[in-house]
């Protein structure tokens, strides 16, 4: 553009800016988008087999409601899916607990059941506290130790403990399951928990006071399993009732070390110093020999070296977010294969940092920004606005006179393209940064803007 022409045009623009007070916006488009359990009061961990047929139109609902109920983890409740069309091993299992259509889901062995589908999880929660309230159950529990030893073999150790002033006369049934099921319901959703097959289907007897301890080896091979997605799920009944007394689940990290947290902040706090505290537990060591590794993200990401400490501080944190992570190893060598996790934030209220770089207070013309110290917009206009927070930015909200525009959550934030067809009127620019606390900021401009 000729220098005479493009000055005498801003001395033109100037005038017109004395003389014209408002404008209109025409909104455009964005080209780029946005883009064995507690029991907690009740007298045992409640166990449900749910009955079901793979092209069966009522189950699927029934899945979700389980599977909803079981991750709630809100109730002591283990459940395991009999999928009767797809597995004769199983198969008989729904004919002896007298099941005669599907989907069938039966509590405690038959002490209560819910048949066909529900529009909530309301009658299975009332089932749950129906057997959770039972008064006729003994005081038995069930120890699972589960390892893999090779070519898809698993070694089930069962211990069943009765600490009742009877003796426990009863059937086990331990089911291998598959934690997310190659069977589908007819949602093509898979199943959760579905059996394949039996581990222990036999009767027992333990005396009052006294344990009873089954080794086994379930050979998966036939299965082409995949070992990770694999859980042993164990069940007791009394031989008079029928009804179960207990369950109990384990996967194959049962055998290696557990570590809990005691201890520690969670969720969003306001303190610069945190401190956690773990424990550690072995089914075949004391807790005072295991050693223990820790690690805070993104501040810390390499593990610590092995201590037998238990607690651990850290001081002058900066706002953001945080996961402290700790583990447990026992003098094999074998470490917990899920470390325990923690996360939380430290907010200090610390808006974030945000300015609005383009149009900003400069002249723009078809999109370029030319270094001249007008905040003129003439034709098609990017709006830039650069944002940065040490707790991320979550979003940036765009407006023009007080109207939201857009809602870009990634950077570089951008609102494209801002457009009109007006000849010249003012607007006003004003963009909010969030950050992922929600803290708050914002910058703001005026200009005039043609065509």
């Amino acid at each position: 553009m000729d220098k005479k022409v493009a000055y005498w045009m801003l001395v033109f623009f100037l005038i017109i800016s004395l003389t014209l007070p408002e404008a209109f916006l025409v909104n455009s488009s964005a080209l780029r988008a946005s883009t064995e359990k507690e029991t907690n009061g009740y007298t045992h961990t409640v166990f449900a087999e749910y009955c079901s047929l793979s092209y069966c139109p009522y189950c699927p609902p029934v899945s979700s409601q389980l599977q909803q109920i079981y991750s709630s983890h809100n109730y002591p409740f283990i459940y395991v899916t009999l999928v009767y069309d797809k597995n004769p091993r199983i198969r008989d299992r729904c004919a002896e607990l007298g099941v005669q259509g599907f989907p069938t889901v039966v509590f405690d062995g038959g002490y209560t059941m819910v048949r066909g589908g529900q529009s909530s999880t309301e009658p299975f929660i009332s089932a749950i506290e129906q057997c959770g309230k039972r008064d006729d159950v003994y005081d038995v529990s069930i120890d699972i130790l589960m390892r893999s030893i090779g070519n898809d073999k698993i070694e089930v150790n069962v211990t069943i403990f009765n600490r009742d002033s009877r003796a426990y006369h009863g059937t086990l049934k331990a089911y291998v399951a598959e934690i997310e099921s190659r069977w589908r319901d007819a949602s093509q959703k898979p199943y959760h928990f579905a059996a394949l097959d039996f581990v222990y289907n036999q009767p027992i007897s333990v005396s009052s006071g006294g344990k009873l301890n089954l080794l086994a080896i379930w050979d998966g091979s036939e299965y082409n399993i995949d070992i990770e997605n694999i859980v042993v799920i164990a069940a007791v009944f009394d031989s008079h009732t029928n009804y179960a007394d207990n369950v109990s689940m384990a996967d194959i990290y049962s055998a290696y070390p557990d570590t809990i947290i005691t201890s520690g902040p969670g969720g969003i706090i306001n303190e610069t110093t945190v401190t956690f505290t773990w424990i550690g537990k072995d089914r075949e060591v004391p807790a005072e020999e295991l050693l223990y590794s820790y690690r805070l993200e993104p501040l810390y990401p390499e593990w610590s070296d092995w201590t037998s400490a238990t607690t651990v501080t850290y001081t002058n944190l900066s706002e953001g977010w945080y996961k402290f992570e700790v583990k447990a190893k026992n003098p094999d060598n074998e470490e917990d294969p899920k470390p325990a996790t923690s996360t939380f934030a430290v907010n200090l209220h610390h808006p974030p940092q945000v300015k609005i770089s383009k149009p900003g207070r400069h002249l723009c013309i078809n999109n370029k920004i030319y270094p001249i110290p007008l905040p003129i917009v003439i034709g098609k206009c990017d709006i830039y606005v650069d944002a940065t927070d040490e707790a991320g930015i979550d979003h940036v909200d765009f407006y023009i006179d007080g109207e939201l525009k857009y809602q870009d959550s990634y950077p570089p934030y951008q609102y494209t393209t801002w457009y009109t067809s007006t000849f010249f009127k003012q607007y006003t620019i004003k963009v909010i940064a969030y950050d992922t606390l929600g803290n708050q900021n914002s910058d703001t401009v005026k200009v005039w803007k043609i065509l």
